[in-house]
């Protein structure tokens, strides 16, 4: 069995190397030319579906240095968590083949993870930037980074 796996992530990395300590407007034209333009077609599916667009560019790249470390470790193991999870449903479920496609991402900090038909394929979309163990613990008060809150 095959699962097509797209880690839009890497690209991601790559951008914020490069951004990560520019101002805010050489971050914007960077995160255009080396992640939006080269994921147009995901990118334009997100932010016409899932993305919130009132959000001013500074404040979600100022959010993105917490959640950098996790994105890396996530991403590079993404692809074999995401096949081996989907081998273990179907066969639980007794399919021989699945189709669709799995693309890992981060976006803007609107969501986290969902299922789409885009271009025609049934699609599940993984954010990166708000997995639980950072962003969502962070934000409602538990702990981040995985390490365990006080007792």
């Amino acid at each position: 069995m095959s699962v097509k796996t797209t880690n839009l992530a890497e690209t991601f990395l790559t951008f914020w190397d490069l951004a990560k300590d520019k101002p805010v407007s050489e971050q914007v034209s960077l995160w255009k030319a080396h992640y939006a333009e080269p994921h147009r077609n995901v990118l334009d599916f997100y932010q016409q579906h899932y993305n919130d667009l009132n959000a001013p560019p500074e404040e979600v790249f100022a959010r993105y240095p917490d959640v950098v470390p996790n994105t890396r470790t996530v991403s590079a193991s993404a692809g074999t968590a995401i096949t081996e999870s989907v081998k273990k449903c179907a066969a639980a479920l007794g399919v021989a083949e699945t189709q669709g496609h799995h693309i890992v991402m981060v976006g803007r900090f609107s969501s986290n993870a969902w299922a789409d038909v885009f271009e025609d394929v049934p699609t599940c979309f993984y954010a990166l930037e708000l997995t639980p163990d950072v962003a969502y613990a962070g934000a409602y008060g538990g702990p981040r980074n995985g390490s365990r809150a006080a007792s």
